[in-house]
């Protein structure tokens, strides 16, 4: 329960963060966008992802107790894996946290990092009911940590 809590609460905070960070930088990140799937789709994918990771985390919160949230979550953060993949095939930098996260290509701790946001979009899957407020606490913190060095491993 506290750790289902966690993960949403870590999960949201995360995805409207690498959003903000694309819309704050979105000339980089289309350019970006067009090394990784070329001029046609690179204008759609550079608005379309950060909305998507928007209304992700706002659906994280809002349907507090449904599994459908965690489980659009992996299966998009499967998808961004996808492209992370190929970024690194290509050599071509990630825009997954803005265009300026970092000017090297994609790396195998990218992919990481997105394993480490899929098994929290799996946990975000069970119920948050009944949850300690001190479990819950603990587990954000403890969540929390982890994904902010596994993002900074991988910028």
């Amino acid at each position: 329960m506290a750790l289902a809590l966690a993960a949403r609460i870590v999960l949201a905070a995360t995805l409207v963060f690498a959003a903000t960070a694309k819309l704050r930088d979105r000339e980089q990140v289309r350019a970006h966008m067009v090394e990784l799937l070329g001029a046609r789709a690179a204008g759609l994918a550079a608005v379309a992802v950060p909305v998507v990771e928007l209304v992700l985390a706002f659906m994280l919160v809002a349907w507090w107790t449904s599994a459908v949230p965690g489980i659009a979550a992996a299966v998009v953060l499967g998808a961004f894996t996808v492209l992370v993949v190929r970024a690194q095939v290509r050599r071509v930098p990630c825009p997954c946290f803005g265009g300026g996260a970092s000017a090297r290509p994609a790396g195998p701790a990218a992919v990481v990092r997105n394993g480490v946001l899929i098994a929290e979009a799996v946990l975000a899957t069970g119920d948050p009911r009944g949850a300690s407020l001190l479990a819950s606490v603990v587990l954000i913190a403890g969540l929390g940590a982890l994904t902010v060095l596994v993002v900074r491993a991988a910028a």
